[in-house]
């Protein structure tokens, strides 16, 4: 070949070779499948259960994604947690087109386990999308599948450095008829996915009547998240109920206001204090603050001796003793004055 053709050669074929598309490296797809977030549990029956969705695509919800990751754990599963999870091989032959409906069953499930299950997709390059909602799945025996009913009112209703005091009111043994056998109570430090099971939770009461159980041996100063369900004679169980609170820290001064303070009483949820305080001479008032000293506010304003306050169970108002003249009295006063 000579020179000038080589030249030409070049000049014409160099810059396809580099261009784009002429190479032999493609573009790096560096989308995800978008995360599901509308997995539910469609069916669940002795030893089985189907779990439903929404298929997302390779590039978030365009075209198809090319593969789904299942878990179930006995916890809440989360992307800490994930990779402990036991992996399921229930998986749809080829994923639907984004958009389309997916539903498979998960079979072998030990009846009267409680499960959580997630799920993640990956398309052709390798890249997973996000976690998936969890679901919980109570597989119930054979017979009585039908779970005690759902427990709304969990509440925290009393605080202290080392104990939380939880209400609700009973559920049944089906639904809210009967009695439940158990419970299961959970409480969880910080709140970061990593529950305890209380040990001697309490014997459930007939559905309707409340429920009180205080939580001891905890953490001062901390966060806990609390759960609780209950359970039939069959295995089954509610669905899970939630509530969190902070606890109050050790022996410490919440105010000083340099003079006479008594009588003070915890607020129902922890949260405030309320005293007596002596404001001069012959005149002591009721106030409340806040366990962390601030929020300081005056309720009563009246000549003579306001004490010994204490919180009625609804937190909007105070019982007190008032001295106000030969004989002293029990009146009430809103939180607010």
């Amino acid at each position: 070949m000579s020179r000038f053709r080589c030249f030409v050669w070049l000049l014409i074929c160099l810059p396809l070779a580099v261009g784009p598309g002429c190479g032999d490296d493609d573009p790096v797809d560096g989308t995800p499948p978008a995360a599901i977030d509308d997995l539910v549990g469609a069916r669940v029956t002795a030893g089985e259960a189907s779990l439903a969705w929404t298929a997302p695509g390779d590039d978030g919800n365009e075209r198809r994604c090319s593969d789904y990751s299942i878990r179930l754990h006995t916890v809440p599963i989360t992307d800490t947690n994930w990779n402990m999870a036991l992996v399921r091989g229930d998986y749809p032959a080829t994923p639907q087109p984004a958009g389309n409906p997916e539903v498979i069953g998960i079979l072998n499930i030990p009846t009267g386990d409680t499960y959580y299950a997630a799920i993640k997709a990956v398309d052709d390059a390798g890249n997973w999308s996000g976690l998936s909602n969890v679901v919980e799945l109570t597989v119930g025996g054979g017979g009585d599948n039908t779970p005690p009913g759902s427990i709304n009112d969990l509440a925290v209703v009393f605080v202290t450095s080392s104990t939380v005091t939880l209400t609700w009111t009973a559920t049944g043994d089906d639904g809210a008829s009967g009695t439940a056998t158990s419970y299961e109570i959970t409480y969880d430090a910080d709140c970061d996915g990593a529950p305890q099971s209380v040990a001697s939770p309490p014997t459930p009461l007939t559905a309707g009547l409340a429920e009180e159980f205080t939580v001891t041996g905890l953490t001062p100063a901390t966060s806990y998240c609390f759960t609780l369900r209950a359970v039939d004679d069959n295995s089954n169980r509610s669905p899970t109920a939630s509530a969190q609170t902070t606890l109050t820290v050790a022996p410490f001064e919440v105010i000083d206001m340099t003079d006479d303070d008594r009588g003070p009483d915890w607020s129902p949820d922890g949260q405030q204090i309320a005293f007596g305080h002596l404001v001069r001479t012959g005149q002591m008032d009721i106030y409340i603050v806040d366990v962390d000293g601030s929020g300081l506010t005056q309720v009563t304003d009246v000549p003579g001796f306001e004490s010994i306050p204490d919180w009625r169970p609804l937190h909007a108002q105070l019982a007190f003793r008032a001295d106000w003249g030969a004989l002293a009295d029990i009146h009430m006063i809103d939180t607010d004055g």
